[in-house]
């Protein structure tokens, strides 16, 4: 889809779409509830030359896995981007796109417009979630007025590693955990240490929230004649009022042609139940009821249950983010009207994706039904753990869990979406 049907006027900022997956969503649902024209740009796109052409005040880089962002945008799109913010732009990375700003030890796997890198896993807090206190640097004109209380969410952070020569203002670091704060598939409220050293020693990973008080949460710094803006804090969480009216704080200083709303009027919402259903495809209407039903079977052996309307909450090991990201992929393409070249695409792809989300849906089932049985600790039921990873690769392939049958579903989702987006 070229990159002129956006229809986006100059001044309007570049969404980086590619392996977004669910955190490109809830971005781009920011984007258009709050009405801000936007370039929606693919990896290729970049390599091409788009950010010379468009000239963005700022190029968003959503969550996602930040290895993955940086092998789409390949050496042409790494350096495009990186003689982009040289130039004079910024980057708005959040998350994993903050992780892809940072520097790392193969120049592939990252920009490095950022001196500092990414903390070890066994020195950080690798598997948390939820709402955390914050204490922000009152100076800046990128952190709110008043920052005695606020709270914003973290999903599955990374941790900022800073180089002790050098480097960004530190603009936000991590206080104190919110009431649905989440260390692995437990909620940390009400658990005592020894309760937290029991499951340290179980999960073999850190899971004390310690690990997280007064790290850096957001940084600011320039490279060249520009500027970026890094967070692992996802200001475009839905019902997060704090976190929102952040983002729109700091879209309106990055990109001050864009008319966001006042302090009242953004928050967001996403409620996957209720979401619309504009686009009355077959395909997306039978796809939702699988993965409906997915959810069910889940909650049913005690595998799933619903931490908010948008996030489902998982048993350690269940793949319940795949799932989550295509019941959210589905959700958003069906809330689309649709249009002429959405149409196109999709009566091309409709068909195999239907056959193939069936396949998925009924190996994913037969999975959560041995998951169940695992769990009731007969020995018997023990043999079935080879193959129950073999099945969970197979649906989602290795760690991080964004290959297998899952990996074509979500690409065929996000290209329909990126096509509605901008036809």
């Amino acid at each position: 889809m070229p990159l002129e049907r956006s229809h986006a006027p100059p001044g309007s900022p570049a969404l980086l779409w590619d392996e977004s997956h669910f955190w490109g969503i809830l971005l781009l649902r920011a984007l258009e509830k709050w009405e801000v024209p936007f370039h929606l740009i693919r990896s290729r796109d970049i390599a091409s030359g788009a950010l010379r052409r468009l000239c963005p005040p700022a190029l968003l880089v959503p969550g996602g896995w930040a290895s993955r962002k940086a092998k789409g945008l390949g050496g042409q799109g790494r350096r495009e981007i990186q003689e982009y913010v040289y130039r004079g732009g910024q980057y708005l990375g959040f998350c994993g796109g903050a992780g892809l700003a940072l520097r790392t030890d193969s120049p592939q796997e990252g920009l490095g417009i950022c001196p500092w890198g990414r903390k070890p896993l066994q020195e950080r807090l690798p598997n948390c979630s939820g709402h955390v206190s914050l204490r922000t640097e009152c100076g800046s004109p990128f952190c709110p007025d008043s920052p005695d209380q606020l709270r914003a969410p973290v999903w599955w952070p990374a941790q900022f590693q800073p180089h002790p020569l050098e480097g960004p203002k530190v603009l936000a670091t991590y206080a104190d955990p919110g009431e649905d704060f989440w260390v692995a598939d437990t909620p940390a409220s009400g658990l005592d240490r020894a309760c937290l050293q029991a499951l340290e020693r179980t999960y073999g990973i850190n899971l004390d929230p310690e690990w997280l008080r007064r790290e850096p949460a957001m940084i600011q710094g320039e490279y060249g004649e520009g500027e970026y803006l890094l967070t692992y804090l996802h200001l475009e969480t839905p019902a997060s009022p704090q976190a929102n009216r952040w983002l729109a704080r700091i879209l309106r200083i990055a990109c001050p042609k864009a008319r966001i709303p006042n302090r009242d009027a953004v928050q967001l919402e996403w409620d996957l139940a209720e979401s619309p259903c504009a686009f009355q495809d077959e395909a997306l209407v039978r796809g939702r009821r699988i993965l409906w039903e997915l959810v069910r079977t889940g909650q049913e052996h005690f595998l799933l249950t619903w931490r908010k309307p948008w996030l489902l909450g998982w048993k350690r090991g269940v793949p319940g983010f795949a799932l989550n990201t295509l019941l959210a992929l589905v959700c958003r393409a069906a809330e689309a009207e649709p249009t002429e070249p959405s149409l196109r695409y999709w009566a091309a792809k409709r068909e195999d994706f239907l056959a193939r989300l069936e396949k998925f849906g009924a190996a994913y089932e037969a999975l959560l039904r041995k998951m169940h049985l695992l769990q009731t600790g007969s020995e018997e039921i023990k043999d079935l753990r080879d193959g129950m990873e073999r099945d969970k690769q197979h649906l989602v392939g290795p760690f991080p869990g964004q290959e297998g049958i899952f990996a074509g579903l979500a690409a065929d989702l996000q290209e329909l979406i990126a096509i509605q987006a901008v036809s």
